[in-house]
C-alpha cells in the first residue's frame, strides 16, 4: 500500500524519488536488476540445455527413450498450442454468447478477449525448467520441452494470434 501511496501521492513521489536522493539510487539499481533478469534467466535456460547435451553417468530420475521423450515433448505441443487455446476460445465465446452479464467488460472491449486469447497460447514458462532442477527428475525432457516449444511457439503463435485478431473483430463487429 506504500509503494502505491509513493506512486500516486505526486509530492511524496517528488520528495522520496527525486534525482539524487537514496531511495533514488535503489529505484535505479532495482529498475537495473528487472531489465537483466530476462537475459540472465535465458542465459541460465542455455546453460541448462548445454548440460543437457553433454553425456553424464550419474543419471537422474527415471529414465525415458528417445522416442517416449520426443512423444511426450509432442503431446506437450500440441496441448499448449492446440488445445488449451481452443479450449479458452470456446470458454471465451460461450462467456460473450450465453453469459455476458458474467463479464461485461468482455462484451465492450475486443482487446481484453484478444489478451485472454493470446495468454492461453503463449509456451511454457522457464519456471518448468526451474521445477524440474529443484525437484532432480525429468531435466532433459524438461529443456527439451522448451526448446520445441520456443521453436514452434514462433510460428504457432503468429497463427493464433490472426485467428484471435480475425475472431475479435468478428465478435465484436455485430
Amino acid at each position: 500500500m506504500c509503494a502505491v501511496a509513493v506512486v500516486v501521492v505526486s509530492p511524496v513521489q517528488k520528495a522520496l524519488l527525486a534525482e539524487g536522493t537514496y531511495v533514488h539510487t535503489l529505484w535505479l539499481a532495482i529498475d537495473t536488476c528487472g531489465d537483466a533478469c530476462i537475459p540472465l534467466t535465458l542465459l541460465g535456460l542455455g546453460g541448462q540445455l548445454r548440460l543437457q547435451l553433454t553425456p553424464r553417468t550419474d543419471a537422474t530420475g527415471p529414465a525415458t527413450s528417445a522416442s517416449e521423450q520426443k512423444r511426450g515433448v509432442v503431446l506437450v505441443l500440441v496441448g499448449r498450442f492446440l488445445i488449451v487455446p481452443a479450449v479458452s476460445c470456446a470458454a471465451l465465446l460461450a462467456i460473450y454468447v450465453y453469459v455476458p452479464g458474467l463479464v461485461p467488460l468482455l462484451r465492450s472491449d475486443p482487446v481484453l478477449f484478444l489478451t485472454l486469447a493470446i495468454v492461453s497460447a503463449t509456451p511454457p514458462a522457464i519456471n518448468l525448467m526451474t521445477v524440474a532442477q529443484q525437484m532432480g527428475v525429468y531435466e532433459a525432457e524438461a529443456a527439451a520441452i522448451l526448446s520445441c516449444a520456443y521453436a514452434v511457439g514462433v510460428l504457432a503463435l503468429s497463427v493464433e494470434v490472426s485467428i484471435f485478431l480475425w475472431l475479435a473483430s468478428l465478435i465484436h463487429s455485430t
